[in-house]
């Protein structure tokens, strides 16, 4: 079985339910599995953040050594971690710590059984047979966090702007999938006095979601090709908002909605109660630069000039 995940592919041997295997692999022509069953399912939601557990019948296959690291590893809990000394010591073998991780890097069944969640003593995530990128996605996944609501869009756009860098865009794809950036640029528009704002000729059509309260999207087409995502902010009738210009891994607007499968049609969204669009919070704090913002020939030269584009360097 072949699985797409927001992760990459996995590959997932099993018989009756029962899993024997999971592989994370990168075979572009692999023909995926899209049928509804327990296996798909309950994998997609946990990677969703919707479950947090597993009730799915496993079939672990190793030494009586490898058995004891990889049975310890399933007791521990939802977003905690231990060290491979902690597990070297729950199982009784205090001097196997390098033993644990070879076990660690031999589990068949990653994420079911979670040895993302087993780290250095010190802090460091060692090593993964996803890879260090794949393990401290997963880390980052099980990370508490909230949605962001009222209060948080009620901020003047120029506040929203640097709220946002850090914070988590997150979209449900039509396969189910939650795929999920990390903001890394913003720009803020504050209303109609500033000439670079699309409410500075008053309201339009076009603009009408910018005189809502904050919370919900303003997306339209820039040069006919490229959704550009906007998020309102402040009180109803005072027209303000974020141009979320980046992601991490997506840099430049219409880059990160393509990516994200965002159009026009996800224009007046709410994203306090939207179960397709909405933003998270997980504490992680990204140091950013202000600089004026990117093309806005058409402005006032003091507007042009306003540091109102943050960016992550």
């Amino acid at each position: 079985m072949i699985i797409d995940t927001q992760l990459g592919q996995l590959k997932v041997n099993a018989s009756n339910n029962r899993i024997s295997s999971i592989q994370f692999i990168d075979e572009p022509n692999a023909v995926q599995d899209e049928q509804d069953n327990t296996v798909r399912n309950q994998l997609i939601q946990f990677l969703n953040r919707e479950r947090q557990d597993f009730t799915l019948d496993i079939q672990l296959k190793g030494t009586e050594f490898q058995l004891k690291v990889w049975n310890e590893i399933l007791k521990i809990p939802y977003g905690e971690t231990r060290s491979y000394k902690q597990i070297a010591q729950a199982i009784g073998s205090p001097g196997a710590t390098r033993a644990v991780g070879t076990a660690c890097k031999l589990n068949p069944i990653p994420i079911i059984v979670p040895c993302h969640r087993v780290i250095h003593a010190d802090g460091t995530i060692g090593n993964y047979a996803g890879g260090s990128k794949l393990k401290h996605e997963l880390l980052n996944l099980e990370k508490p966090r909230r949605r962001l609501n009222q209060d948080d869009y009620a901020q003047d756009a120029l506040q929203l702007a640097q709220t946002l860098i850090g914070k988590i865009l997150c979209k449900r794809l039509k396969s189910g999938l939650v795929i999920r950036q990390r903001i890394a640029e913003t720009e803020a528009y504050l209303g109609e006095a500033d000439t670079a704002c699309h409410a500075s000729n008053g309201k339009t059509p076009r603009n009408a979601p910018m005189y809502e309260s904050g919370g919900i999207t303003y997306v339209y087409l820039c040069y006919g090709i490229h959704s550009m995502l906007n998020i309102v902010s402040g009180p109803k009738d005072n027209p303000e908002a974020v141009l979320i210009r980046g992601s991490l891994d997506a840099r430049g607007p219409g880059k990160l909605t393509k990516l994200m499968e965002i159009d026009t049609s996800h224009n007046r969204i709410d994203l306090i109660t939207s179960h397709e669009l909405w933003l998270e919070d997980d504490n992680t704090s990204l140091p950013f630069i202000s600089t004026p913002r990117i093309g806005i020939q058409y402005a006032s030269p003091k507007d042009q000039a306003a540091p109102w584009r943050f960016v992550v360097p």
